[in-house]
């Protein structure tokens, strides 16, 4: 016999008007254990469900935030890439996008080179303009004092 039709026996049963035997009671006091139990999991199930959400819901922020950098990193890199190519109302396919930015960096390379030499060698045409122009302070100095004219 189920639980379920002993709980209704015995509603009958007291409904009647019937006494409460002994293992009537032994029976609801087990039931009653049963379902503290039951409870007690219940309990148990429903912390850890609720520690697994907050879990859940830390890493679900997380992601978020990594995935709205990308996002946002994706939208700057696009822009570059239609006033680059002149495409302004098409948006590229990412591995598009990636392929050139990655010539952009091989083309970026291939000209650090030359800046370098380029600007080395500009400084060292102002190093010497600088030199001649203290040279010449000098001179025109030495000439201010001989003619007894303080500077």
């Amino acid at each position: 016999m189920s639980d379920d039709d002993k709980l209704g026996n015995l509603k009958e049963y007291w409904e009647r008007g019937g006494g409460i035997s002994n293992g009537n009671i032994d029976w609801l006091i087990s039931e009653l254990e049963q379902c503290r139990k039951k409870l007690e999991y219940a309990e148990i199930a429903g912390k850890g469900l609720r520690d697994l959400n907050r879990e859940v819901l830390a890493e679900n922020k997380e992601l978020q935030a990594v995935f709205d950098l990308q996002e946002t990193r994706t939208k700057r890199a696009e822009k570059m890439w239609q006033q680059a190519t002149g495409k302004h109302d098409t948006l590229p396919d990412l591995g598009v996008l990636l392929d050139w930015l990655m010539g952009e960096i091989k083309r970026l390379n291939k000209m650090q080179p030359v800046a370098n030499v380029t600007l080395s060698d500009d400084a060292k045409y102002f190093e010497g303009l600088a030199n001649k122009a203290e040279a010449e302070v000098k001179c025109l100095k030495s000439l201010l004092s001989y003619q007894g004219i303080p500077f």
